[in-house]
């Protein structure tokens, strides 16, 4: 019994860690893509790239912050599906919030809000495939 908890924990710990390597790299690809915005057409267009990379960075975080709160145990397969898709739900639910927050009421260049998201996007199954192998 002893043994099995340890291992619960450490696959929990293992888990965690890859979600916040993940989020370490996407900001840190978020602050690289608007420093090249900025340089390239200005801090309107680095404020916009910002916010292009919030709208997908928060979402993220929520959805980790989700998916990993619940102290799995033995048969807890389904709820974790349940977390995942609950957690799938609350992305884009908060994903299109926060797009039509920033387009309606933020006055922002469109080009970097969008490419910077779509980078993020991106890079984010390139991260998972790269560090899931090393975690």
């Amino acid at each position: 019994m002893f043994r099995g908890h340890l291992v619960e924990q450490k696959l929990a710990w293992k888990g965690l860690t890859l979600a916040l390597a993940i989020l370490a790299c996407q900001l840190t690809l978020i602050l690289v893509v608007s420093a090249v915005w900025v340089h390239l057409r200005g801090i309107p267009a680095g404020y916009a790239s910002l916010y292009g990379g919030g709208v997908y960075l928060i979402p993220q975080f929520l959805f980790s912050l989700f998916t990993l709160s619940r102290k799995l145990g033995p048969g807890s397969a389904g709820w974790v599906l349940w977390d995942f898709c609950v957690g799938a739900g609350i992305k884009l639910v908060s994903t299109v919030a926060l797009f039509v927050t920033v387009l309606l009421y933020v006055e922002v260049e469109h080009l970097p809000l969008y490419v910077t998201y779509s980078l993020s996007l991106f890079f984010q199954w390139v991260i998972t495939i790269v560090l899931n192998n090393r975690y």
